[in-house]
């Protein structure tokens, strides 16, 4: 069974992305931190919230026909079964500044329905409702990767050598543990030694 399809077997999941394309391609949010490095920080976030969470690449075949690829993200896997799951993941999507969420409900990638685009933008040009859902196509393809229809747009999901990380946002670095934390508590608003799983 492919492993993302059996994360989602026994509960629900997202897909999110810190990734934002600014005319420089660098997220600025405040400061000049890569899109890497946001993404670094938003998975530790994911992860002290007790979520468990793999690295994926999106990819976005129309926008960039030379190599697809759009952004990279999280699966994320509400492993505890905790409620506000939802709410809380489009928090951190809406700080992002993302179009939304990709919602794939408990056994819903291998059934390929059910799943959904949950919309984080507050914006007139924001191409999902804010807080609205649009169905979403899934489709598997091969052992690491999926599919996905929104509205007409694909992308394709697939795992990431989970050691692809930005040295300065290495947690075995004491400097680099030190700057995520300040990071997220002003991005995110959350303490990152003291953030706590969603009630």
């Amino acid at each position: 069974m492919p492993k993302l399809t059996k994360l989602n077997e026994g509960h629900d999941c997202i897909c999110i992305t810190a990734y934002r394309k600014d005319d420089d391609g660098v997220c600025k949010r405040g400061t000049r931190v890569s899109n890497r490095a946001a993404n670094n920080a938003l998975g530790a976030v994911l992860r002290k919230m007790g979520y468990g969470v793999t690295k994926v690449v999106g990819k976005h075949p129309e926008e960039d026909r030379q190599s697809g690829v759009k952004d990279n993200g999280w699966f994320v896997v509400n492993v505890n079964d905790a409620p506000g799951f939802l709410v809380a993941c489009a928090d951190l999507a809406e700080a992002d500044e993302q179009d939304g969420i990709l919602v794939i409900p408990e056994g819903c990638l291998s059934a390929g329905r059910g799943c959904y685009f949950y919309g984080t933008k507050n914006a007139p040009d924001a191409w999902v409702g804010y807080h609205e859902r649009k169905e979403a196509g899934i489709s598997i393809n091969g052992d690491a990767a999926f599919e996905v229809s929104i509205g007409g747009k694909r992308y394709s999901f697939s795992i990431v050598d989970e050691s692809d990380e930005d040295e300065f946002w290495n947690p075995s670095s004491m400097y680099g543990a030190y700057a995520r934390h300040v990071y997220i508590k002003s991005h995110y608003g959350l303490d990152f030694f003291n953030v706590k799983g969603t009630e």
